[in-house]
């Protein structure tokens, strides 16, 4: 895990001395956190793989989309519709129903 992370830094150290994509000073915390955070998630999905029961670590990491969705509801106001809504209410039944066999 070292390996990659530290490979993706190097390439994307080399895109941005070369591209020099535009990013505000102010904007390089939040850079920093979603950095910490995505390597957090790497290395708990690692420790739950080795020490966890892989089917419901399987599982709870296949919804990452929802994430994303809750997150755009509830940063960015984005409306979901209602098959959206359906989905996720299937998608977490669906986990309650695998996490408790």
């Amino acid at each position: 895990m070292a390996a990659s992370r530290l490979t993706s830094v190097a390439c994307f150290s080399l895109i941005a001395l070369f591209a020099r994509p535009p990013v505000a000073v102010r904007q390089l915390p939040g850079v920093a956190l979603i950095g910490v955070l995505d390597t957090a998630a790497n290395l708990a999905f690692t420790v739950a793989t080795l020490n966890g029961s892989l089917p419901v670590v399987a599982v709870l990491s296949s919804l990452f989309p929802m994430v994303t969705v809750a997150l755009a509801y509830l940063r960015l106001h984005e409306r979901l519709t209602r098959a959206q809504l359906v989905g996720i209410a299937v998608a977490v039944t669906g986990v309650l129903l695998i996490v408790s066999a």
